[in-house]
This record gives structure tokens, C-alpha cells and sequence, in this order.
């Protein structure tokens, strides 16, 4: 099908807002492939449920055709649809036409079985649907060379992510950012426990329930380092002289063991770095396997450049109803979420 209108639908359009990079590069252009251009849509239409913020009347005034003042008019005969909501997508997958593609920006549902629930009703209407965030797109420095190959490829079973923020967002974005390289290398099985460590009890379960070696690992990739680093430029071994402990405030992991044995660990560790750092230990069957490191890249604020990559992948996907991951992923998101609200 071909795709001639596409609506995009938000609660606000707040500087730096996930709804206000989004829109802009599906109004304005982004860089893709050496190129800056314009997804080669005929039609793109804007509706925020909030018109009162400075940016939503700028952009108002700016593209005056491309926004409309009713929801309903929004998704009229939409041949595509970029829903960044917080409420109001089970009502969606109702309205839309048949086949409309529907691409979710965040969670889809609170609990694992309402996830389910909405991603049936639309594999039943025929909708091509993806759900997710930036983090899912964001390019590796270095790439992680993790054999591939029939016959040769490496299986993870153990990963470890490491963020700052707060709880549960902070929790959910390493989720998303980690369950790429997960589904390339096993996939992303069902959740059978999360088990929660806050302060001391994060370093007393190194080595036990995570590894300190792949956190060094993870942590050598930085170019965010705190402390004295941050003071003076100095370089230092993070993890060897025992710096994490000290430097990290509040501290929390979080554990989760899957089915099959994988198991990951988020750990969010304020003022110890800056940066999303992925490790991961894979290996073939029986191997002891091997640690691979690398940093999510996000650039700053308010360019927010990562979000071009989303951009384009959201844009290949309506083009050809073929979604980038499967929904596996987002049931296991919504799992984990209703599991770390308890």
C-alpha cells in the first residue's frame, strides 16, 4: 500500500520532548545517509492534545497545513499513524482503517496482559504494529562483533546495561536500549523473576548475581566519566582502585532471570558516568564465551541527533508495513514494567 498520509498524535510538543524531535523531523527533514531530506510522505498531519505550549504554536505558525484541531480529523483515511500518548491507543486501534501501520512511541500497556490484549485486536484488524523509543536505535561505539554466522553464532547469556535516572523510566530505557542486541543473539525470552538491590547490597552481590569484570568492561567504554575525571581530565581505572562504590549515589540493579537461563542486569549508577554502556558475555554451547563492550550513543541536548535514526526506522517501517522487531519484545517490556511497580 501506498503511503500518502501519515498523522501523527501527542499529548504536547515540549522542547526536547521525545513527540517534539519526532514531529519536527517528520515536518522538517533529518540526516540520513550522508543526506539531509524529508520521509516522502504526501501528507503529514500533527495533533496535540495541548496547544498551549510555546513550541506547539511556533510549529503552529510555522506549518500551518500540517496541523489539525481534531483527533478524529487527524487519523481520517491515515495510511499511517506515530502515536506518542499516553492514553488513548486502545481507542486508536479501534478507529483506524484496516491496515493502517501504527507505530507507539513507549509503552504500549501498564501489564503484560493488556499489551497482549492490544497487539491481538490489532494482528485481528490487520494493522501493521511496532512499539518502542529511541533507545532501540541508537548506534554502538564500537560495534559489538558478535559472531553471527549458521553454525558459528554466539549466544548471549549473560548482559549487563548501565544507566542513571529514575526509577522505573531509567529501568524501561536500558530495557529497550539492550533488547536489540538480545534479539539478534537469542532473542528476548519470557521474564521469570526480577529481584531488586539497592546501596551496599549491589556491591555484596558482585560476582554472585553480576560480574564485576563485565562492569569494568561495560564502564571502559565512557567518554562521561565522573569524579576526578570530570574535575581535571584525569583517566582512571573506575572499578580497579574502587572508586564505583564511593562515586555512585543511591545505587540500584536490577536483576532479571529469563526463561532459558539468560540473565541481564540493569544497574543505574548515578555520578559514576554519563553514558549508556552495554556488556555482554556470549559464546557457543559449552564455551565459557566472551565479553563484548560497548557505549550507546546519545548525542546532546536539544539536537538530540539519535533521534534521526529512530526517525528513519519509523519511516521504513510504514513504508513497508514490515515492522523492525517483532512484538515479542514490547509483551516482555510491559512485563517488566508491571514488575517493577510492585
Amino acid at each position: 500500500m501506498s503511503v500518502k498520509k501519515v498523522a501523527i498524535l501527542v499529548d504536547d510538543l515540549d522542547l526536547g520532548s521525545p513527540s517534539q524531535q519526532i514531529v519536527d523531523r517528520f515536518l522538517v527533514g533529518f540526516n540520513r545517509d550522508g543526506a539531509f531530506g524529508r520521509p516522502l510522505f504526501e501528507k503529514i498531519v500533527v495533533w496535540s492534545r495541548s496547544a498551549d505550549g510555546q513550541i506547539v504554536q511556533q510549529r503552529r505558525r510555522e506549518f500551518p497545513t500540517n496541523f489539525s484541531n481534531s483527533h478524529n480529523e487527524a487519523i481520517a483515511n491515515a495510511d499511517a499513524v506515530v502515536f506518542i500518548r499516553k492514553e488513548g491507543l486502545r481507542e486508536l486501534i479501534e478507529q483506524v482503517r484496516t491496515g493502517t501501520a501504527v507505530f507507539v512511541y513507549g509503552s504500549v500497556a501498564p501489564t503484560k496482559s493488556e499489551a497482549e490484549t492490544i497487539i491481538r485486536k490489532a494482528e485481528d484488524r490487520n494493522i501493521p504494529f511496532c512499539a518502542g523509543t529511541v533507545m532501540s536505535t541508537l548506534q554502538h561505539l564500537p560495534p559489538m562483533d558478535i559472531p553471527t554466522g549458521m553454525g558459528i553464532g554466539a549466544q548471549i547469556r549473560e548482559a549487563l546495561i548501565v544507566t542513571q535516572g529514575i526509577a522505573p523510566q531509567a529501568e524501561m530505557d536500558a530495557f529497550d536500549a539492550l533488547a536489540p542486541v538480545l534479539d539478534q543473539h537469542g532473542g528476548v525470552p519470557e521474564i521469570r523473576k526480577v529481584r531488586t538491590l539497592e546501596g551496599d547490597a549491589v556491591w555484596d552481590a558482585g560476582n554472585r548475581d553480576w560480574s564485576w569484570r563485565m562492569l569494568a568492561s561495560a564502564l571502559s567504554r565512557t567518554d562521561k566519566a565522573q569524579g576526578n575525571t570530570l574535575l581535571d581530565g584525569r583517566t582512571e581505572d573506575i572499578v580497579g582502585l574502587g572508586l564505583t562504590q564511593k562515586m555512585a549515589k543511591n545505587p540500584r540493579a536490577r536483576i532479571i532471570e529469563y526463561a532459558g537461563g539468560l540473565r541481564t542486569t540493569i544497574m543505574v549508577l548515578d555520578a559514576v558516568v554519563g553514558d549508556l554502556l552495554i556488556a555482554v558475555r556470549a559464546g557457543r554451547r559449552l564455551l565459557p564465551g566472551t565479553i563484548y563492550s560497548t557505549q550507546l550513543f546519545q548525542s546532546q541536548m536539544p539536537q538530540q541527533e539519535h533521534f534521526s535514526r529512530l526517525a528513519a526506522v519509523i519511516a521504513d517501517f510504514f513504508e513497508s508495513s514490515k515492522a523492525p522487531w517483532g512484538n515479542t519484545r514490547t509483551i516482555v517490556a510491559a512485563h517488566l514494567a508491571e514488575r517493577l511497580l510492585k
